[in-house]
């Protein structure tokens, strides 16, 4: 009995070690995975572009979804301070973060909106077209306060 409970206990212990590492790995660098999903965005526009081009709105809902899933976690990529010299990001991020904040809350749902819309299949294509000037609008808008330009 005393070997199993010290088993039951060993596993546990292993396992929130394994979980506790995972979770930092994953945390332990904002910059790097911000950028990525920024990169995977700048993708997703593309394919909303060439499906909106195409007339095939079935194809532009998982983009809208991905963008909206993304910009859900936006402000957690973004801790005090996390900055580098690949990172874009400028320091009003921190001085004003709860208009950051507010920004990427708009791209989620003005994303999830486009999602919804194209999902039924039977929105016009000028809803289409407006639905994602919103999202195009919402990513300017913070590009143009938050970004460093190239």
């Amino acid at each position: 009995m005393k070997a199993s409970l010290r088993s039951i206990v060993f596993s546990a212990a292993a396992a929130g070690t394994l979980l506790a590492s995972t979770g930092m790995v994953l945390a332990a660098d904002p910059i790097a995975e911000r950028i990525h999903g920024f990169k995977d965005n700048k993708h997703a526009v593309a394919a909303i572009k060439d499906a909106m081009a195409s007339g095939h709105q079935a194809a532009i809902t998982a983009p809208a979804k991905q963008i909206a899933a993304f910009a859900a976690r936006i402000p957690s990529l973004f801790p005090a301070g996390s900055t580098n010299d690949d990172s874009k990001a400028r320091d009003a991020i921190w001085d004003n973060f709860p208009d950051f904040t507010a920004k990427a809350q708009a791209l989620q749902s003005n994303a999830q909106a486009l999602a919804d819309l194209t999902a039924t299949g039977k929105a016009t294509p000028a809803q289409v077209k407006t639905a994602f000037v919103k999202v195009a609008e919402s990513c300017k808008a913070c590009h143009l306060r938050y970004k460093e330009e190239e």
